[in-house]
């Protein structure tokens, strides 16, 4: 496990963890978000706002990861919201651009 790893190609970014495991290499941005946060047809939402720049910049930053490992390999980068907080027990699910999105007590007990 990596933790604050800078994004390769943009020097200012980072992602919040690297998981290196069996299942593969594991990319995850964990969000703190308040008020009404939902998760449904894959889609994430908070207070009615569809958050799809930060499925999709999730989804680039796996991208750049992926792109590092070996061509055989690369199918096994995956990229990960967990929303942390109160409010997000919501069931994991992936989005359209392959960000998986898991609630709290899917990343951790509370």
């Amino acid at each position: 496990m990596l933790h604050d790893v800078h994004r390769p190609g943009r020097p200012k970014a980072n992602s919040d963890h690297v998981a290196l495991g069996p299942s593969g290499v594991w990319v995850i941005d964990t969000k703190n978000r308040s008020g009404r946060v939902v998760f449904a047809d894959g889609t994430l939402q908070q207070n009615g706002y569809k958050r799809d720049r930060e499925t999709a910049a999730a989804a680039t930053a796996t991208a750049a990861v992926a792109a590092l490992l070996e061509p055989r390999h690369r199918l096994l980068a995956h990229g990960v919201i967990c929303l942390a907080g109160e409010g997000t027990t919501m069931p994991a699910g992936p989005t359209p651009c392959g960000t998986i999105v898991v609630g709290c007590h899917t990343c951790r007990p509370c």
